[in-house]
């Protein structure tokens, strides 16, 4: 979910109320999160609903650096991800948390 949440700045799931989002969360599949092929695959593999079908924290490591040396770092920020500046900022040298980083009310 995270993946999700940081390409497209928005809960797969987040819905109106606490109790839809856990039905969501448990019933409907994740939306496509439409950012890049790979990502999007990963993300979604990430998102399946039975445990065995998610890959292991090994492999999206690796998902993501063959991601991320297929683009060059400078076209991975391209993406045009809603957090980019965020994520930019959080990975500075002097590196601060952004102020509007947080729990979504």
């Amino acid at each position: 979910m995270l993946l999700f949440e940081l390409a497209r700045g928005v809960s797969p799931f987040a819905r109106e109320s606490l109790t839809q989002t856990i039905l969501a969360h448990l019933k409907e599949p994740a939306p496509a999160l439409e950012v890049h092929p790979v990502l999007d695959g990963l993300v979604a593999a990430c998102l399946a609903k039975r445990p065995e079908a998610r890959p292991r924290m090994g492999e999206c490591a690796e998902r993501l650096q063959a991601l991320s040396k297929q683009l060059g770092a400078a076209d991975l920020w391209a993406l045009e991800l809603p957090l980019a500046d965020d994520l930019a900022a959080l990975t500075a040298p002097t590196a601060r948390v952004p102020a509007r980083v947080g729990v979504a009310g």
